[in-house]
């Protein structure tokens, strides 16, 4: 997420250098636009998608949970736009103060999250286990996977999604052009929103997304 010129040129001699080294019988990616980019920048062949998932076993829904928050899973590093869903969470509480939220999380720099909800809306709490990090995501009303249109973003496939899913949880995603964006159009699994809006109104957005899931359940298709 460095833009930097100097970061720039490090980065293209590395991939030629790494072009020129390499000769794999095959290369395994995680999506599609990575498969695309690496072979712009190394010229080979042979590359496979396999996209991040998780474990059915673990994440699975339970029959009988409470889901009560809004859930933020993951790191406080800078392709996650923690600070941009600081400003979404922060206007959803402005314009529904009975919503809850919760950060699963071993990141201090996701307290940020907290810092203009009160501590009654919004807890943290983190694990190295799995098995409790699906405990907490059994009580999630929707999933936050929010991110800013980058290259970093465009190529990724993020384990949180799998993990969301798998919970029984909507996703909050973003509008751009990454191969989650495909699940989206594809299966009823949540909603993307423009990384580029109005905090305001990309609340506003979530919230009536919300109402509609509230009013028929059915409608989601997430299990």
């Amino acid at each position: 997420h460095d833009k930097s010129f100097i970061t720039k040129i490090i980065s293209s001699v590395l991939w030629k250098v790494q072009g020129r080294q390499a000769n794999p019988n095959l290369t395994v990616t995680v999506s599609k636009r990575m498969s695309a980019y690496v072979q712009q920048r190394m010229e080979i062949n042979n590359i496979l998608e396999v996209p991040t998932c998780t474990s059915l076993d673990v994440f699975k829904p339970k029959q009988e949970t409470s889901r009560k928050y809004f859930t933020y899973l993951g790191s406080g590093a800078g392709w996650q736009a923690i600070d941009l869903l600081e400003k979404v969470w922060y206007e959803i509480h402005r314009q529904n103060p009975a919503v809850l939220f919760r950060v699963i999380s071993r990141d201090a720099r996701c307290k940020m999250l907290g810092n203009r909800i009160p501590a009654s809306n919004i807890e943290f709490v983190q694990s190295s286990d799995f098995s409790v990090v699906a405990s907490y995501l059994h009580e999630a009303e929707a999933g936050f996977l929010i991110r800013r249109d980058s290259i970093v973003n465009r190529v990724c496939f993020p384990t949180k999604l799998g993990e969301y899913l798998a919970s029984g949880s909507w996703v909050v995603s973003s509008k751009i052009d990454w191969d989650l964006a495909e699940y989206f159009s594809q299966y009823n699994i949540g909603l993307l929103v423009d990384p580029e809006s109005n905090p305001v109104n990309m609340a506003a957005e979530i919230l009536s997304y919300r109402q509609k899931v509230l009013n028929n359940p059915a409608s989601l298709n997430i299990e």
